[in-house]
C-alpha cells in the first residue's frame, strides 16, 4: 500500500482546521504544490501514478476522496482508525493482480495509520518478514529538488550507455476485477431511528461493528469481510429498506 504525501497533508488539514483550502494554500507557499488547486491531490491521480508497476497496466480502479467529511474522520477515530488514500498492489490467490487506489480506513495498529503531513510510505508484506515499511518525505522544496537533481545526474552519467525503460502490454486476464477484492466496509447510515438502523444492519450483515452516531438518528458500522461486489449489494439492500447510505469506504486489511 502507498499513501500519498499531499493527500495526507490535506486530510490533516480537514482534521485540524475543518477546511482544507487555506491548508492547501499554505502547501503552495511551502512548495508542496505546483499550482493552487484544492482538489489536485485529493483525487487518486498521483497516487495512481505512484502505485507499484502502475505504468505497465492499462486499467487501475480509482475512487475519489473529495466527499470525505469531518464526520467521517470523527467516525474513523471512534473505530480507532485513520483515513488514508491507499494505492494497493496485491497478488490474488488465483494469481491475478489486484491494483486499485481508494480512500480506506486504516486501523491505528497499522504503521500506515501514522503516516501524515507530507510523508509517503510503502508497506511491503513478505512471507518471512511480515510487514516492512519504507517511510520519508514525498513533497516540499528540498525533497523535490533532490529528486530533480538526482534525475539530472543520472542523465549526465548515462550519456553514452543509456538505461532504456519500456513498457509492454499486459497479458489478457492478468488484472483482477476490483469487485473481487475481499474487504470490510465502513458505512455511515441515517434515515431511520438509531434502533431501526441497528436492527436492519444486523439483518443484512453477517457481523458488523457499531459506533454511536456523530449526529442524531445516525450510526456507523464496519461490515464483515466480503467481496467488494457483495458489499455493494449490501449497500443497495440498505437503500431498498429506506436507509440513506451517507458514506461508504473500504477498510485496509491484509
Amino acid at each position: 500500500p502507498v499513501p500519498r504525501s499531499l493527500t495526507n497533508y490535506y486530510l490533516d488539514g480537514i482534521v485540524t482546521r475543518k477546511d482544507f483550502r487555506p491548508f492547501s494554500l499554505k502547501g503552495c507557499l511551502y512548495g508542496f504544490l505546483a499550482e493552487y488547486l484544492a482538489s489536485v491531490d485529493l483525487a487518486p491521480r498521483k497516487t495512481k501514478q505512484t502505485t507499484l508497476l502502475s505504468s505497465i497496466f492499462s486499467y487501475i480502479s480509482t475512487h475519489f476522496t473529495e466527499n470525505i467529511t469531518l464526520e467521517d474522520v470523527t467516525y474513523a477515530d471512534k473505530f480507532n482508525a485513520a483515513i488514508k488514500l491507499i494505492g494497493m498492489f496485491k497478488v490474488m490467490p488465483n494469481g491475478k493482480l489486484l491494483i486499485n487506489v481508494a480512500p480506506r480506513m486504516v486501523s491505528k495498529t497499522s504503521p500506515l495509520a501514522g503516516v501524515s503531513d507530507v510523508f509517503n510510505a510503502i508497506c511491503v508484506i513478505g512471507d518471512a518478514t511480515d510487514e516492512v515499511m519504507f517511510y520519508g518525505k514525498g513533497a516540499g522544496k528540498l525533497p523535490t529538488a533532490s529528486a530533480v537533481v538526482a534525475d539530472v545526474i543520472d542523465c549526465v552519467k548515462h550519456r553514452v550507455a543509456r538505461k532504456y525503460l519500456y513498457w509492454a502490454p499486459a497479458e489478457d486476464g492478468m488484472i483482477a476485477d476490483y469487485h473481487d477484492e475481499p474487504c470490510s466496509m465502513y458505512l455511515r447510515l441515517c434515515g431511520k431511528s438509531t434502533d431501526e438502523l441497528m436492527t436492519i444492519a444486523n439483518e443484512l450483515c453477517r457481523e458488523c461493528i457499531f459506533t454511536d452516531g456523530v449526529n442524531p438518528d445516525e450510526i456507523a458500522i464496519i461490515t464483515d469481510v466480503a467481496t467488494y461486489a457483495e458489499q455493494e449489494v449490501i449497500a443497495k439492500k440498505f437503500i431498498a429498506r429506506g436507509v440513506n447510505v451517507i458514506s461508504a469506504m473500504r477498510t485496509l486489511s491484509r
